[in-house]
């Protein structure tokens, strides 16, 4: 049976300190298939904008590290590690 995402657990908001708009990605840390540089790149683009926001990626892979060095000094970009189904899924 496949399981409905949800809106994120109250606790894993306040954990965060996450009190506004987000932007949610899942997934595993690979360019190649994944183009989350996209959407990195997207965000801080917002921000300039004036479009507060915190930007969540949850998972991990072989390019977290490509991911975190785009996104250093972007304090709205929060890197969660590996989630349990339990935060992502009723």
């Amino acid at each position: 049976m496949a399981k409905k995402l949800m809106p994120l657990k109250e606790d894993l908001r306040k954990e965060k300190k996450i009190n506004n708009f987000t932007i949610f990605f899942a997934g595993r840390l690979v360019e190649k298939f994944k183009n989350l540089s996209i959407v990195i790149k997207a965000s801080k683009i917002l921000i300039q904008k004036g479009y507060t926001h915190t930007l969540l990626i949850g998972g991990d892979g072989p390019d977290r590290k490509y991911y975190e060095k785009l996104a250093q000094k972007d304090h709205h970009i929060k890197f969660l590690g590996n989630l349990d189904c339990e935060c992502l899924c009723e």
